[in-house]
């Protein structure tokens, strides 16, 4: 049985959806700055900043989907 998402926790699901999209967005926002970079030590800094927009995303994605496990949502 599925435990009741009190309102807290359907706004937490709502801040998780919107951040995975930003993190992605801001993934290829960062990619594309660095091919068009011809900088090498700033096209560097902006793909560290891809890669750690990568794992923000995966901290979320897993977390997201342990409060869907949690409360048996499909999505």
């Amino acid at each position: 049985m599925s435990a009741v998402m009190s309102e807290k926790t359907k706004h937490l699901f709502l801040i998780f959806k919107n951040a995975i999209q930003s993190e992605r967005q801001m993934q290829g926002e960062y990619k594309e700055a660095a091919d068009l970079c011809d900088d090498p030590s700033l096209k560097s800094v902006l793909m560290a900043f891809c890669q750690d927009e990568a794992r923000h995303e995966q901290v979320l994605l897993e977390r997201y989907a342990l409060l869907q496990k949690q409360y048996n949502i499909l999505d």
